[in-house]
């Protein structure tokens, strides 16, 4: 089970944290507490979806504790100074931007747009995994993009 499991939880991992050590750390600490659950994980409808639901919960008490560093801010400083042309400095502030954007988001939108637009995943399964229902993962999309526009219209005027 861990061998299918992990590629997966690795995956989200990266798409929520952006990190590939970070990912790794998770699908580790997350098959851990799988293990740990022992015979209860067959209490859950799905072990797949039980490992996302950790997996999701170990991303967010990572961000939530991620400090930015010195070195953090001098690594960006370097990232900026190596850029060699204009189309990529305006690439790499657009990425800036929207993350500065998404990041004013609640905490639920910007994991479930992530899990929608990045992981592609179906509302079902997003449903599953934050324990909600199908409809809400919908409304929250819809309320997240309209969210996204505005900061965006408010940003260029």
């Amino acid at each position: 089970m861990a061998q299918t499991l992990r590629p997966r939880i690795v995956a989200l991992a990266l798409s929520l944290c952006g990190n590939d050590s970070d990912a790794e750390d998770i699908a580790q600490d997350t098959l851990l507490k799988m293990w740990s659950l022992g015979d209860k994980t067959g209490e859950y409808r799905s072990a797949e979806a039980l490992a996302k639901v950790i997996a999701r919960n170990l991303c967010i008490d990572l961000l939530r504790g991620r400090r930015i560093t010195v070195s953090d801010i001098e690594s960006v400083i370097d990232e900026a100074s190596a850029v060699d042309t204009d189309a990529q400095l305006i690439a790499s502030e657009t990425a800036k931007e929207t993350d500065a954007i998404l990041r004013q988001l609640p905490e639920t939108q910007q994991i479930i747009l992530k899990l929608r637009h990045i992981e592609g995943m179906e509302y079902c399964d997003i449903a599953e995994m934050l324990g909600t229902t199908e409809g809400n993962v919908r409304t929250s999309l819809s309320r997240a993009r309209q969210r996204v526009k505005t900061l965006f219209k408010e940003r260029i005027l």
